[in-house]
């Protein structure tokens, strides 16, 4: 049996493509189940929803969070509606009514049948959001905005950056060792991985890795940002002895597929209660420790259990961290002197030009009126998807890195005119308006560049780096680190 044509296999994949989006009323009505209404004018693309869900509220929702709040469009009612897949691939589309050739609710789209061809469009149809469909006229679902408070707001906010140097072996720290790249089928089994590990071994305190806290001290991932693994668990295996490394896939699995960590009182890590996958022994029972020189699970009360040197960023004292952590993500842009009050959206902006026999692309963002903005010219209309990392302050990128390229030669705003063709990083920087606002802009030496009301340099700013492999992972499932 052949399925519909919107059902076939699409001819690229969504983020490789410019594509300009268009701006949609954005009203919110409240929807059972932590989910919102977003209103929308006419049929979007998959990227569009996920720019607007980002921007309007707290980005598109799975499809088991459309059935945990009973999200339906009736029976007898062939309606999709656009989601995230929590192994990352792009461009899926849930069943809230019944497909006629699969009645089954809540079913997606790519595990039914394949990449909807349909999704990069915006042709209107009746089985697909917009104010042509069959029901739910005019809307997308998108989860509820939502963010911790107190002390756990404070902690997230400051995304300190903690070097893993040592208290209880002084002038030592855990130095990270690259152990391998590996292809399945890992250790559960599965196929068509491939994942990244570094072991932690003792070494001079000068060479300790640098992670940046992504959360509150209680309950925490820590990324070395400069490779864009996180501290593991080895197989999730709450056990005496076992492993830690640093990890992530190519391409890198979602933050909430990593491992969870408490920052002890005493300044010892231990596993999180709630880490994900988490199977033997109890985890607040261990701490990182060391078998010989290298770092695994100890008791939580073993001498050899280790103590570092993180100041006041134990569970229960308050830290400030100073620097941007984490992905680059949309930001809120307060409002201040009659600019702002709006998100931006991290993009390449696509000038249309040809440079040095290169697509000229240049780091910016897009605002909600659908203006791409950058350090060449502002309010246009074309970008590319960016997906990225920020590098903690001083940590550079070579030119291989690069994520655009660019003529400097002929801006709109001519202070920023200088003789230069070629690679071109994507940086963040506090805004020039002291206002607290983070914004993104062009890399070339050592100053970045930034349009907002004007071109403005700065040389504070940190490195975004890209990830190497645009693409999204094809597993399915909880990603869990193998047993090397």
């Amino acid at each position: 049996m052949s399925f519909p044509e919107r059902a076939a296999p699409p001819p690229h994949i969504m983020g490789s493509k410019a594509s300009k989006p268009n701006r949609h009323e954005g009203s919110r009505s409240s929807a059972a189940g932590g989910l919102v209404e977003v209103r929308i004018s006419h049929a979007v693309t998959w990227s569009e929803a996920r720019l607007l869900a980002e921007q309007t509220a707290g980005g598109l929702p799975t499809c088991d969070e459309l059935r945990a709040a009973g999200v339906t469009a009736g029976d007898g009612v062939d309606l999709w509606m656009p989601v995230r897949r929590p192994d990352g691939r792009e461009g899926d589309y849930c069943q809230i009514g019944n497909h006629p050739m699969n009645r089954t609710r809540y079913i997606s789209h790519i595990d039914a049948y394949g990449m909807p061809a349909w999704f990069t469009n915006k042709n209107p149809a009746g089985w697909r959001p917009g104010p042509a469909s069959t029901s739910c006229k005019g809307i997308i679902y998108a989860r509820a905005k939502a963010g911790p408070t107190g002390a756990a707001a404070s902690a997230v906010a400051a995304g300190d950056s903690i070097k893993l140097s040592l208290s209880s072996h002084r002038g030592q720290g855990l130095v990270p060792k690259f152990h391998g790249r590996h292809s399945g089928p890992d250790h559960t089994g599965r196929t068509g991985r491939t994942w990244i590990l570094w072991s932690l071994d003792m070494g001079g305190a000068a060479e300790a890795v640098q992670l940046v806290r992504e959360g509150p001290p209680d309950k925490c991932r820590l990324r070395w940002a400069r490779e864009n693994v996180c501290l593991e668990v080895n197989c999730r295996k709450m056990e005496k002895g076992n492993m830690m490394f640093l990890w992530n896939d190519d391409p890198p699995v979602p933050a909430g597929s990593h491992s969870l960590f408490r920052i002890n009182a005493d300044r010892s890590i231990s596993p999180h209660p709630e880490c994900p996958g988490a199977n033997g022994g109890d985890p607040t029972r261990l701490a990182l420790g060391l078998r010989g020189s290298t770092c695994v699970l100890v008791g939580r009360d073993d001498p050899k259990r280790l103590v570092f040197n993180l100041g006041g960023v134990g569970s229960g004292s308050a830290s400030t961290g100073a620097g941007f952590a984490g992905d680059v993500r949309t930001l809120d842009m307060a409002h201040k002197d009659g600019r702002g009050g709006f998100k931006i959206h991290p993009v390449l902006a696509v000038t249309g030009r040809t440079v040095g026999g290169k697509e000229e692309l240049v780091p910016g963002f897009v605002d909600p009126g659908n203006h791409v903005n950058h350090s060449l010219n502002y309010h246009k209309a074309m970008y590319k998807a960016v997906k990225g990392h920020a590098l903690p302050k001083g940590e550079k990128l070579g030119d291989e890195h690069a994520v655009g390229w660019m003529d400097a030669s002929s801006p709109r705003n001519r202070n920023r005119a200088q003789p230069y063709t070629g690679p071109v990083h994507m940086g963040i920087c506090k805004n020039y308006d002291g206002n607290g606002n983070w914004i993104y802009g062009d890399i070339i030496g050592d100053v970045m560049w930034y349009e907002w009301w004007g071109c403005h340099q700065t040389r504070d700013f940190q490195y975004a780096a890209p990830h190497p492999h645009p693409h999204p992972p094809t597993l399915a499932g909880p990603q869990l680190p193998p047993r090397p």
